[in-house]
């Protein structure tokens, strides 16, 4: 009875090993693919920090992979700076960004 007991730990400790190097090397690979996910970006009087806050968000892989398969849109909240102004620009550097102004916010909601 002991030498089953010690055949079952050995094959329970392989199991408890072989789980946390599967695990390892999925959290090692860390791809994001998440096939016609959106972000939506609410945005509102952020023209001191919308820039930076795009370009970060645009250099980050997480976003990327997912704006490929889907879309990051930036909805402008009917800001009353200039707000709107550089989304707008910063649109034309970044093709996978898509800017809805307060007016157009329901295209979140309606793609074509």
């Amino acid at each position: 009875m002991d030498i089953n007991y010690a055949i079952l730990s050995l094959f329970a400790m392989y199991g408890m090993i072989s789980l946390f190097i599967n695990i390892y090397k999925m959290i090692g690979r860390k791809k994001y693919f998440v096939e016609n996910a959106n972000i939506v970006l609410l945005v509102n009087n952020q023209e001191q920090n919308i820039e930076r806050m795009i370009r970060e968000a645009m250099e980050s892989r997480f976003v990327r992979n997912i704006a490929i398969n889907g879309s990051f849109v930036v909805v402008d909240m009917d800001s009353k700076d200039e707000t709107l102004k550089l989304l707008k620009k910063l649109e034309n550097q970044f093709p996978l960004m898509e800017v809805c102004s307060f007016d157009e916010r329901e295209c979140v909601f309606f793609k074509e």
